[in-house]
């Protein structure tokens, strides 16, 4: 009963930080958006070097671009059922329930989210357990090795930390899609799930970029584990040093490694959203490209602030892990 009380109160209070923190963020965001000029139709017609100054105030009017920043929040939250709010995108607003409409795709918003989510986890997840499988892979075997393995294991994880995932991209293009001519440079293939071709240089560069970190914590961990006292009696048992590491050693590491996974997440889907660019990849990322570099801020508002609430939420399962496996951050908690 106290454990689930606990855990009650730390949930609670991560979920009123968090709230705060989204409503913070995407009023900061709003602001922004009222203050850039005006995007989409709007500016098009704006820049009509033909218009009048009685044509150009009217169109201002017309957008709601005459009106304050609070005043267009308020239109923006409640949309057009809200009073003097007839430029409003939406009949009932955000709080309504209705995310928008894109004027460059002519599509709602949640029409977009599902047409681009899919693309979007299709490269997302594989490159996740690539990642994973290959981190712990190779993090043991710096660690189990040591010397000249180890060094080379280190030295290639601090360079794919290192180097950011669009220049990887770039390379991977350059070598296997202009110089070897085996694999597609980018796209989505022809139907409509993605093609495997297509899918393994976006994959492959994802998972890249996020093997280092994984690989360095596993062999940080898996060295300190294998020093721990309850191994070197396992040794005295008469146990094979294989099965020290692999059964005993090993699972040490990788309980502490579920929150660090958890706070990668978000990362892992900013980290696709340059991939898809590179690529050309129709996922969410280049959905939010597209959004920002023909002026339909709105949708890329709503997609700023649903990366956000996944940030948020991956956050507070990473907090929430942290305590469950670490005793001594539940009694720094209760403090």
């Amino acid at each position: 009963m106290g454990s689930s009380s606990f855990a009650l109160r730390v949930l609670i209070r991560r979920a009123l930080s968090g709230l705060a923190l989204f409503l913070a963020l995407g009023l900061g965001l709003f602001y922004l958006l009222a203050t850039m000029p005006a995007s989409g139709e709007a500016r098009r017609r704006l820049e009509d070097p033909t218009l009048s100054p009685a044509e150009f105030d009217r169109i201002r009017t017309l957008y709601g671009l005459d009106r304050s920043v609070p005043e267009r929040l308020r239109c923006w939250l409640l949309g057009r059922a809200a009073p003097d709010c007839p430029y409003a995108r939406t009949e009932r607003g955000i709080l309504g329930g209705e995310l928008g409409v894109s004027e460059v795709h002519r599509s709602s918003v949640p029409a977009l989210l599902r047409e681009r989510l899919p693309p979007t986890l299709a490269l997302v997840l594989p490159a996740l357990v690539l990642a994973l499988l290959a981190g712990i892979g190779l993090g043991a075997l710096a660690a189990i090795r040591g010397g000249a393995v180890a060094q080379l294991i280190r030295g290639l994880g601090a360079v794919l930390v290192a180097v950011p995932s669009h220049v990887l991209g770039l390379s991977a293009i350059a070598v296997f899609s202009l110089w070897a001519r085996v694999l597609p440079p980018g796209g989505f293939g022809p139907g409509p799930t993605p093609d495997l071709g297509h899918l393994v240089l976006p994959v492959m560069v994802l998972s890249l970029h996020f093997l280092g970190r994984y690989l360095r914590f596993v062999e940080t961990g898996l060295q300190a584990a294998l020093q721990d006292e309850h191994l070197w009696a396992a040794r005295a048992r008469g146990l094979s040093e294989g099965r020290v590491v692999w059964v005993h050693g090993l699972p040490m590491v990788l309980l502490p490694l579920l929150p660090l996974i958890a706070q990668t997440l978000p990362t892992l889907f900013s980290g696709a959203l340059l991939v898809e660019r590179i690529f050309d990849f129709p996922g969410m990322g280049l959905l939010i490209h597209e959004s920002i570099l023909f002026g339909d801020l709105e949708v890329a508002l709503v997609l700023a602030l649903i990366y956000a609430a996944l940030t948020m939420f991956a956050s507070g399962l990473a907090d929430l892990g942290h305590l469950w496996l670490d005793p001594r951050a539940r009694r720094e908690e209760t403090t």
